[in-house]
């Protein structure tokens, strides 16, 4: 239905499934139907999914928004990464998928958060600066290499998207 000629239909059952307090393979089911039904609602979906703590779910959230993604919601993406307040699980799924993606457009924001204190954060930021690759996630993983997560730095380099060569 969520598809089909009544996708409006499947708006408000899937709003209100995502309401409820219901478990996680519920709510990422309510939320395919939500942005099959109408892509207006990506957006305010998956920025409310990413103050949950279910992981699982906030995941599922950014993973199923890839079909809608735009600009916009890029750059929303990239306010979290940069808000203070923001959860740093919440920070490192973001940072996850937009390696996995290679969103570009939000280097700045994911290389900000190489050095964070939260280890799962940082890492994830390294390992996503390498898939992106770009003079500044070279500069920014050679510099590392010295740090507390040389390691992953490393392990970024070797796997580094682009040339290490040129520079």
């Amino acid at each position: 239905i969520a598809a089909g000629p009544d996708a409006k239909k499947a708006v408000k059952p899937a709003e209100k499934l995502l309401a409820a307090s219901a478990g996680s393979d519920v709510k990422v089911g309510a939320l395919e139907a939500l942005f099959a039904a109408n892509a207006a609602k990506v957006k305010p979906a998956v920025l409310s999914a990413l103050n949950s703590d279910d992981r699982k779910y906030r995941v599922a959230a950014l993973k199923l928004a890839v079909p809608y993604l735009s600009p916009d919601l890029e750059a929303q993406l990239g306010k979290v990464l940069g808000s203070p307040a923001a959860n740093a699980d919440a920070k490192t799924d973001i940072i996850n998928w937009m390696g996995d993606y290679k969103v570009v457009s939000q280097l700045d924001a994911i290389l900000a958060n190489v050095d964070a204190d939260n280890d799962e954060l940082a890492l994830a930021s390294i390992k996503a600066a390498g898939r992106i690759g770009g003079d500044k996630s070279l500069d920014v993983l050679v510099a590392a290499l010295g740090g507390k997560h040389s390691d992953a730095a490393q392990s970024a380099l070797v796997s580094f998207h682009g040339n290490i060569n040129d520079k």
